[in-house]
This record gives C-alpha cells, structure tokens and sequence, in this order.
C-alpha cells in the first residue's frame, strides 16, 4: 500500500479500525494518526468536525453503517466501541438510539482539508473475504478515494505524499470546490 502513491487507501476492520493506510490516506484524514478507529477519530477529535464539510451527514452514515454489525452473534468489540463511544460523544449515542442501518459501499464526501482547502472525494468501500490481514477480523473494508468527475475537474488538487513535503507530488484524486 505504501507504493499506491496517487490515490489515498486505508484498510479498515468492519468496526472501522484502521488496520493499514498509505501516507496519502493518513494525509486525507489529519488527526487520524491518534487513533487506531475512524468512529473514534470522526467523534472525538474536533480536528475531524473541522475536516468533514459535512459532519452530520458523515456522522449519520457512520453510525448507521456500524449498526448494520449489531445482530444476534455477540461481538465483544462491537460493545466496546458503542459503550465507548455512547460516554464519549453525545452525538454518537444519539445517532446510535436511531437504530438507523445502512452498508458502507460509496459516497461522496465534502472536505475542508488544512492543506489544501476544500475538496471532494469519492470513496468506494469493499469487503475482503480473507482472515490474511488480522486473524478473527472476518473481513475489512478498503477505502479508496477516487477522482470526482463533473465541473469541477479541471481543477484538480493534489495534496503532498509526506508530512513534511509541500511540493504537489501526492495524488491528484481530489477536486477543488468553486
């Protein structure tokens, strides 16, 4: 993954644990270096708020796509994350009383990114059918943001591939908004 310079992927558990991610994705997400859980990162960190252009509709999607693990098979970390997250972030218990439910599969997500201003990526989400990347895990999403089409791309910004770069040799999979 660290070789997939130009385009951001994270590989996540299905309880959103970040189990691997190439420097670009760890840059489209800043903060998230804290944690090792994208609901934790999305919920506790207020870097994330500022990020998400959109942070209630991340927040709803999120929450809803983890209730879509809550089922008769007792899951241990399932009720870890929840309990935590519940004492936590008000927001999370809220969304979570909703019992909405809803697959991750893509979406469209609006970001103000701190080094390159606002943008649009396009993620698409799958499931892997192997125990290979962490025994017990069942399967993980890997999440990969992608070029966004339309008006907007011939606008194209890249954000650097290292913390400490600030030339524009990243990846161009994002689009200045107008």
């Amino acid at each position: 993954m660290a070789r997939w310079n130009d385009t951001p992927a994270l590989i996540l558990s299905r309880h959103l644990d970040v189990l691997a991610a190439n420097p670009a994705g760890m840059l489209l997400f800043p903060g998230l270096d804290a944690t090792d859980n994208m609901l934790i990162y999305l919920f506790t960190d207020p870097g994330a708020r500022e990020l998400h252009a959109d942070w209630a509709g991340a927040g709803s999607y999120s929450v809803a796509a983890l209730r879509a693990l809550a089922g008769a098979e007792h899951d241990p970390r399932l009720v870890d994350l929840v309990g935590r997250l519940a004492i936590e972030s008000p927001e999370f218990a809220r969304l979570w009383d909703r019992h909405d439910v809803r697959h991750k599969t893509h979406r469209r997500l609006p970001l103000r990114h701190p080094l390159v201003g606002e943008l649009t990526v396009d993620y698409e989400s799958f499931t892997v059918r192997s125990d290979a990347l962490r025994p017990g895990s069942g399967h993980s999403n890997h999440v990969s943001p992608q070029d966004v089409s339309g008006s907007n791309r011939d606008r194209n910004t890249t954000l650097p591939t290292s913390r400490t770069s600030s030339t524009s040799t990243g990846w161009a999979a994002a689009t200045k908004s107008p």
